[in-house]
């Protein structure tokens, strides 16, 4: 079955922090991918980055700068990476 852009950005950030071995809080990690190299994992286009971003700051989940990705509320990323798998 295949899985929305949504999905599978949810999914690469919940792998990045698992693989980093995040500790926090602050659930924080150096954003060492450019927006067009998580489009081009996620199979999506940048605008398409973008929006995700801007949708998942809105809603309270994550912070995004060149210089880190940071998860602000780490209890309702889980429960949406666990909705989504």
């Amino acid at each position: 079955m295949f899985k929305d852009a949504k999905t599978r950005f949810l999914l690469l950030i919940h792998m990045i922090l698992e693989k980093e071995e995040i500790q926090g809080p602050p659930f924080s990690f150096p954003n060492y991918l450019s927006q067009k190299d998580i489009a081009q994992l996620i199979c999506t286009t940048r605008q398409t980055v973008i929006s995700l971003l801007h949708e998942l700051e809105r809603d309270g989940l994550l912070t995004y700068s060149q210089k880190e990705i940071q998860i602000t509320d780490i209890d309702k990323f889980r429960n949406l990476v666990q909705n989504v798998k």
